[in-house]
């Protein structure tokens, strides 16, 4: 869903959440590489000067996978958005350096806000860096305990054969 700032009326745009937003589904999907089994929340767009901010709540269900054992993980993510968009276009010097909070602001196209780049962005933020079985949010799908594959635990490492020619190269 791309929202155009300037046709955001003053008290706002409120957007529901849920499985019937195509756009939502797909853009955290896209997000979190995983197939998105529920989602929800509300958001409230609003203009601030020539960028936009975005507040609300938002969850979702995603299917994952173990980073350590790969086993089938159900990931839950939920949190508090709050996001502000600038539109991004610098007047003068376009060299200038960044401050810490100019690491907080995302930006417009055009004067748009792809909504469900910036909801996918939000949950790959909100979530754990790494899926593990049994920390908070995850729920292991499979039976048994999250142990590394039993191939990759014993012997040798194993080598992609498309690599298997470099075996022996020794760079000068």
């Amino acid at each position: 869903m791309r929202v155009h700032i300037d046709q955001i009326r003053p008290e706002g745009l409120v957007v529901e959440l849920g499985m019937d937003c195509d756009w939502a589904v797909q853009g955290v999907a896209l997000a979190l590489e995983g197939r998105v089994l529920d989602l929800g929340g509300s958001l409230r767009i609003r203009q601030v000067g020539k960028g936009a901010t975005v507040h609300g709540h938002a969850e979702v269900v995603v299917d994952q996978r173990c980073d350590r054992c790969l086993a089938a993980l159900r990931l839950r993510i939920e949190g508090e958005v709050d996001l502000y968009f600038d539109n991004g276009r610098l007047e003068g010097d376009a060299n200038i350096g960044l401050q810490e909070d100019d690491l907080d602001v995302g930006f417009l196209e055009n004067g748009e806000l792809d909504l469900g780049a910036a909801l996918g962005e939000f949950f790959l933020l909100e979530g754990p860096n790494r899926q593990i079985c049994g920390d908070q949010g995850i729920e292991r799908v499979e039976e048994g305990a999250c142990d590394l594959p039993a191939k990759q635990a014993e012997g040798e490492p194993r080598v992609d054969p498309r690599l298997a020619a470099l075996k022996n190269f020794r760079p000068d």
